[in-house]
């Protein structure tokens, strides 16, 4: 006669110990926590002021912030949402509020130099998770949201409005001459 292998009965544990604070991942999911996690959401880029004080919008931003200086860009994180200022005066905020970046554009305009007339905003939503980077109309598809990808993602969005100087395009624009 032989004898059956039975494996042992699995453990159970008491309904206190099951009461989670989080609920776990379906096994699909995969989540890395060594970078930090985005949600789906938007990306606002936003140039208020032609030019900025930006040597000493930095040192406010180091000391109050705590917002570290990543190229020519200050880098601002609450938890998970990310903002860039550039020294261009353009302002790159990922998942923020309304609120947030209204407050944030008020304290860069105190250090405006030159206002713009109309501000020029940029709205994107915002996908994580995708299997490539892609930008399909004005929807973002992210592979990843590390502070660095979305450091270079961010130089590009912000690209045209620093390079663009409003002073030679404009006028060049208004001439009747030029074809339409």
């Amino acid at each position: 006669m032989r004898a059956s292998v039975l494996s042992p009965a699995p453990t159970r544990y008491p309904t206190s110990a099951m009461e989670l604070p989080w609920r776990p991942c379906s096994p699909r999911v995969s989540i890395n926590f060594w970078q930090p996690t985005m949600t789906n959401g938007d990306c606002v880029a936003t140039a208020v002021v032609e030019r900025s004080d930006f040597k000493h919008l930095t040192e406010q931003l180091m000391t109050e912030e705590r917002a570290p200086a990543i190229r020519d860009a200050l880098h601002i994180d609450r938890q998970g949402r990310s903002a860039f200022i550039f020294s261009c005066a353009v302002v790159v905020t990922w998942q923020w509020a309304f609120e947030e970046r209204t407050a944030l554009l008020k304290r860069l305009n105190t250090f405006g130099v030159r206002p713009h007339q109309n501000a020029e905003i940029e709205r994107f939503l915002l996908s994580v998770e995708a299997e490539q980077f892609r930008i399909h109309r004005d929807h973002l598809f992210l592979k990843d949201a590390s502070p660095l990808h979305l450091l270079a993602v961010t130089h590009a969005l912000a690209q045209p409005s620093c390079t663009r100087p409003p002073t030679v395009f404009n006028p060049v624009m208004d001439r009747p001459e030029v074809l339409r």
